[in-house]
């Protein structure tokens, strides 16, 4: 009887018309220390030439590409369903996830799987390394975690290409974060706030081992700093903040930010209806 391959580590690359940047996304996976590793490409119905530019580095890594059937008008929501479909045909007790226009260090996969099994971690579910904040070769910055204005306020987290987690706890906070609600509130921000209020055990490496690339097309675009939609997005992510609290029976803080937010967005939207 043919007897599935198990990794250690499972790398779910998600991907939607990144064609100029596989290649660099994939080729970082190529040339890491740490080789026990397996990668799925879970490609989200993309009209480019994704599929067939993945397709190339099957002779290089343990790869499988696999894609969507169908997309909604939200993009959160294709990203959980691609990610899924990406974990299911996973094997890793390891889970790392990139975005693939994002790219990792060389050390990246070793450094994580270092990290784990140190006798100290055991019990860790999750890790958040830092990224390189990539703009070009000649344009990269370092990422500053920033302090906390009140301990009540969702953690400062480093992006979705920097989240390493053990395979059980993928299955635990899945299906309590990914509900179709809350469309401009991503998977990191979910795993992230779930981590840190929930379960209780949010981490950041000190440890720069991934490369964040600032795609000026991509969604965060939509979302420039103290604009109407950047506003927006902060209203919905208190409201998901206290949907997940009440869920949890846990006490919602009303906060000076979070009043202060309810305000700014509703003067924008005053002015703009005059």
């Amino acid at each position: 009887m043919y007897k599935k391959k198990i990794f250690l580590v499972s790398v779910l690359v998600i991907n939607y018309n990144k064609e100029k940047f596989i290649a660099r996304c994939l080729n970082s996976l190529v040339n890491q220390d740490f080789k026990k590793f397996e990668v799925i490409f879970s490609d989200d119905k993309s009209t480019d030439n994704s599929l067939s530019i993945a397709t190339k580095f099957k002779k290089k890594l343990n790869l499988k590409v696999i894609k969507g059937i169908k997309r909604t008008m939200h993009g959160s929501y294709n990203q959980m369903s691609s990610i899924l479909r990406a974990f299911k045909k996973s094997s890793g007790k390891i889970i790392l996830f990139l975005d693939s226009d994002d790219f990792f260090h060389k050390k990246k996969i070793f450094s994580i799987v270092k990290y784990f099994n140190k006798p100290d971690n055991i019990d860790k579910k999750i890790i958040f390394d830092l990224p390189y904040i990539y703009y070009s070769s000649n344009n990269i910055k370092k990422f500053i975690i920033k302090k906390k204005v009140s301990n009540k306020l969702w953690p400062h987290f480093p992006p979705q290409s920097c989240i390493s987690l053990k395979r059980d706890f993928f299955e635990e906070i899945f299906p309590k974060i990914s509900f179709n609600n809350f469309f401009n509130i991503w998977f990191d921000f979910r795993v992230a706030f779930y981590s840190y209020f929930i379960s209780k055990n949010f981490q950041i490496l000190n440890k720069k081992l991934t490369y964040y690339f600032i795609d000026p097309t991509g969604a965060s675009s939509e979302f420039k700093h103290l604009t109407l939609n950047w506003w927006r997005r902060r209203v919905e992510a208190f409201e998901f903040y206290n949907y997940l609290f009440k869920k949890f029976s846990l006490k919602f803080p009303i906060t000076f930010d979070y009043m202060l937010t309810r305000i700014i967005f509703k003067l924008f939207l005053f002015f703009r209806r005059k």
